[in-house]
């Protein structure tokens, strides 16, 4: 099929106009497009439509991807499965999937009761900005933070 396109000159044209010419490349970018689309419907990233400028929120992808992707370099005893647990972990803590209490109470409710609180300060619900902020994690996080 590449050979049949390759050897053929195709012009994709909508009212007149040239849409591309490339029409692999642009079906790649449409598709990458409705992706990012259903992405950003994800309740994880519901907060950019409360802003009241969006035009001055700019979500670096380039660099959000990087992240994502990125493998460090590890000694010998780090594993393949290693890899995939580190790999998976990442992609859990961007889209808001890690098994934090909040969570837990909406995927078995039949486990977690809503009364459930932090367990380290007892004092407010369990997701990922409170674990970040609770003040009995405060020291942890910031030896974290002053490492990374």
């Amino acid at each position: 099929m590449a050979d049949y396109t390759s050897s053929h000159c195709i012009r994709l044209v909508f009212d007149d106009v040239v849409c591309e010419s490339n029409p692999r490349r642009l079906f790649k970018l449409y598709y990458q497009a409705s992706y990012m689309e259903d992405l950003l419907s994800f309740k994880r990233f519901q907060f950019a439509f409360c802003l009241c400028n969006r035009d001055d929120y700019v979500i670096d992808w380039e660099l959000t991807w990087f992240t994502l992707n990125f493998s460090p370099v590890h000694d010998a005893s780090f594993r393949a499965h290693h890899a995939s647990r580190h790999y998976a972990f990442k992609f859990k803590l961007f889209l808001d999937k890690l098994p934090l209490l909040e969570r837990l109470k909406i995927t078995h409710p039949d486990l977690y009761i809503d009364l459930l609180t932090c367990r380290s300060c007892r004092d407010r619900k369990e997701d990922l900005i409170h674990l970040i902020l609770c003040s009995k994690h405060h020291t942890t996080m910031h030896q974290i933070l002053q490492t990374y």
